[in-house]
């Protein structure tokens, strides 16, 4: 299912999302002396992720833990559980990730499982997206809610690691890398992420520069991919056309995309009305719209084709060819 497929999904309901709040005080005393971020070439790690209630570590229930253990670059032993929490889970979150209440109703608990989990990653240094700040921190606090010693292992956060690396990414997320290295994954489900930002590491690993690559740069590549790129045949008329663009794009920033389109004749305007002809969809969507805020230009759209406009929604990737 495409992005577009699960954003059409998600704009059915508007259910209202329920977490169990925990203190932050709690939090971070649980993550005062995390391990040491790292920015080396190693062959031997695991790698970790969780599948969570909430974008909020300090919200979060866990509903999936994986990890995958790694030896001279080959995955040679895996983990993966569901976990029920102590509340069902959000409908837009079932969506995401495919976890659904059912499924984890004969789940087994937080605290039959993590401790098994800690033992699977023993002393490795850890491998993750964004780990540092999300999933350690929800990992120690659930440690420290269970009376388990807490996560000090040493980690390689890929989310800053790529930010170090002689690539030509526009975005540091970990479905734009998979994007940008032709991993193909299902994404959002624990176990399938791990593969894939195991894959994604090892592609990183040659290209690393040990220097930060700035808003500049990004901008400087957007213009370069802008430059070459070209628009599907069947959007390619786009001269005099009203165009909104929405969500997060793999290509280009924004600005880039938007001059692009202009030097076309194109007219890129802020937001949606009855005048619009196309509403572009940035193929790496939001993190917005992950959590259950569909994106106000796409609900906008919609109900204005329900009264009869010729909107046209397209994706990135069919729109630029791609």
């Amino acid at each position: 299912m495409s992005l577009f497929e699960k954003l059409l999904s998600l704009l059915k309901s508007h259910p209202n999302t329920q977490v169990n709040k925990t203190s932050t005080n709690s939090l971070n005393d649980s993550n005062s002396a995390k391990g040491r971020l790292l920015y080396s070439k190693l062959n031997d790690y695991t790698v970790i992720d969780l599948e969570t209630s909430s974008r909020y570590a300090n919200q979060a229930s866990i509903i999936e833990l994986a990890a995958v253990r790694v030896r001279r670059g080959k995955i040679v032993d895996q983990y993966t559980t569901l976990i029920k929490p102590l509340e069902p889970i959000p409908d837009e979150i079932s969506r995401i990730t495919g976890i659904t209440n059912e499924m984890l109703k004969a789940a087994p608990t937080l605290d039959q499982k993590l401790n098994e989990y800690l033992r699977f990653i023993g002393n490795d240094v850890l491998l993750g997206h964004n780990i540092r700040a999300y999933d350690v921190n929800v990992l120690n606090y659930a440690c420290n809610a269970l009376h388990l010693p807490t996560l000090h292992n040493d980690m390689i956060d890929t989310l800053h690691y790529s930010k170090k690396c002689n690539i030509r990414a526009i975005s540091y997320r970990l479905p734009a890398l998979a994007k940008y290295f032709r991993i193909e994954y299902d994404a959002h489900r624990a176990l399938n992420d791990c593969i894939a930002n195991h894959a994604i590491y090892q592609r990183l690993k040659p290209t690393y520069s040990g220097t930060y690559h700035t808003a500049k740069d990004r901008a400087k590549q957007s213009v370069e991919n802008m430059r070459t790129c070209t628009i599907h045949p069947d959007y390619a008329d786009i001269a005099g056309k009203s165009i909104v663009l929405t969500g997060d794009f793999a290509i280009a920033e924004d600005e880039a995309i938007q001059e692009k389109l202009e030097s076309l004749g194109a007219v890129v305007k802020r937001d949606v009305s009855g005048k619009t002809d196309y509403l572009i969809i940035g193929s790496l969507g939001s993190s917005q719209w992950y959590y259950g805020t569909y994106g106000r230009k796409i609900e906008k759209a919609m109900e204005l084709q329900q009264q009869g406009k010729p909107i046209i929604m397209v994706e990135e990737d069919m729109f630029f060819g791609l």
